[in-house]
């Protein structure tokens, strides 16, 4: 059911919406993602693998989008991103 997994894992057309992204930005030539979990992320990595850089937002629950890229900031400040 999809309350069961973070909104990124539903399914569309048979691929998960976050593996569709992850998959669209490899063939355009990204190759050092980012992603940062919180809600369920054992599906999330279950699901990516060792494809993508893991952050952890452990306030998930009680914060939003903005403290989940603060978790996230010393990646997107590398420069060999």
């Amino acid at each position: 059911m999809a309350e069961d997994i973070p909104k990124c894992l539903i399914k569309v057309a048979d691929e998960s919406i976050i593996s569709r992204q992850i998959r669209l930005l490899k063939e355009n030539g990204a190759s050092n993602i980012a992603v940062v979990v919180g809600y369920k992320k054992e599906k999330v990595k279950k699901t990516l693998g060792k494809q993508v850089i893991y952050f952890e937002n452990p306030s998930f629950k009680t914060t939003n989008s903005v403290v989940s890229l603060w978790y996230a900031k010393d990646f997107l400040r590398d420069d060999d991103i």
